[in-house]
């Protein structure tokens, strides 16, 4: 069967990527979408390159699975049900075939500029939709905040109520017993509506991370929540 590898590789690396990030959303430990990428591309290049030898290709599947996957069985089994969905869908509308786990799509086949659309419409909504429906239910997270050259570790909680933006920024409130140093920040009042009264709130700005994610936002102080939970994030943060 004569097979374009150009065509092989965008189809096998986006299969990849589409299947580690939908296993990434559900991780307790999450993997960088970018490192994602790459051990994608790296993955199936090398496929494609030792296809013929059974032996070069399982230890190949078996670096990638420890270095993206560690010891979490269960995240690296949803990728592996994802990968043969999209295979079996490939064999059966592509008429492909499956050589040693390595994908190839005869040359005669133009469908397959289709499949890489739907790979990539997949790849948007787990990016877009997925993620965002993940996060709102996980609802606690730890963060990092990087505010005025120091960094603060905290607990947050999803606040699905606040949707406050501010210069197109999400903002977040934090526990006054965290200690922020604000010495030489500049400030803007913002205006936020609480259960019973609208209030003005002083706000920062900040660099946020959580779940391998880094974002700009404005933060405002407020007093303690009274629990362990030190920081009230914005539903904007996970769009």
């Amino acid at each position: 069967m004569n097979s374009y590898v150009e065509v092989n590789l965008i189809c096998s690396t986006l299969i990849s990527v589409s299947a580690h990030l939908l296993a990434n959303n559900f991780r307790k430990s999450k993997q960088n979408k970018h490192k994602i990428i790459l051990i994608s591309i790296i993955y199936n290049l090398l496929g494609l390159v030792c296809y013929n030898s059974l032996k070069a290709v399982i230890l190949i599947h078996i670096w990638m699975c420890i270095t993206l996957y560690q010891y979490q069985i269960k995240a690296l089994l949803e990728a592996h049900f994802v990968i043969l969905f999209w295979l079996t869908i490939a064999v059966y509308f592509l008429d492909a075939t499956v050589v040693n786990m390595v994908l190839f799509i005869p040359s005669t086949s133009i469908m397959w500029v289709g499949f890489v659309l739907v790979l990539l419409v997949s790849i948007l909504l787990i990016e877009n939709v997925l993620k965002s429906l993940v996060f709102q239910q996980k609802f606690e997270m730890d963060i990092e905040l990087e505010i005025n050259g120091k960094t603060y570790q905290c607990h947050g909680y999803l606040d699905s109520g606040n949707t406050l933006l501010f210069n197109e920024l999400p903002v977040i409130f934090l526990s006054d017993t965290i200690g922020v140093d604000l010495f030489g920040l500049e400030s803007y009042p913002v205006e936020y509506q609480t259960i019973e009264q609208s209030m003005i709130c002083l706000v920062y700005l900040c660099k946020i991370r959580f779940e391998g994610n880094e974002k700009e936002a404005y933060f405002g102080i407020i007093k303690d929540f009274g629990n362990h939970i030190d920081c009230l994030l914005n539903v904007a943060l996970f769009h």
